[in-house]
């Protein structure tokens, strides 16, 4: 996952139209998926729209924007990006972050700079940060894992990690 504009944040990209009264097919890119179904207005680029309606279905969540009622005005948001309000998105636990404020954050290796954090990558068991060095122009894939990740500041722009020998 990349960065995102840390004013909005991404949450889904529409697919095609749903039928022929203006419903979109919306596919979430959100860790809260569930956050959707709430949602009252978001933005389309920098364009305010406001939904009317929301429900989930097996891939993906069906959608209806206010004014938007049939096929044919639907259609051009095909492959659009949804975006929220920094203040709605869904509130974390102690300890949790959102992937956009992590990426481009400094990582030291006990107090050695290896990099800023320029993705993060979800592997299914745990996600893996891809480190990089752009004076050497090294990689670290770094395992988001709590013996390894030792403390996340957004505050001071830092993450502090203590790879393991293989990994260095």
């Amino acid at each position: 996952m990349k960065s995102a504009n840390k004013k909005h944040i991404t949450v889904g990209k529409f697919g095609k139209p749903h039928g022929l009264k203006g419903y979109l097919r919306l596919y979430p890119l959100t860790d809260f998926p569930g956050h959707l179904l709430e949602l009252k207005a978001a933005y389309i680029g920098e364009n305010r729209v406001e939904i009317e309606s929301c429900q989930e279905s097996s891939k993906f969540f069906i959608i209806k924007l206010k004014g938007i009622s049939n096929r044919d005005a639907a259609a051009p948001f095909t492959d659009k990006l949804l975006t929220i309000d920094r203040e709605d998105a869904a509130p974390l636990n102690e300890g949790e972050f959102y992937c956009f404020d992590l990426i481009g954050l400094d990582v030291y290796d006990k107090e050695v700079h290896i990099g800023k954090l320029r993705e993060i990558l979800k592997t299914g068991s745990n996600d893996v940060y891809a480190v990089r060095d752009e004076t050497s122009h090294r990689e670290y894939l770094v395992p988001a894992l709590k013996k390894i990740v030792k403390r996340i500041s957004i505050e001071n722009g830092r993450i502090d990690v203590d790879l393991p020998e293989e990994l260095r």
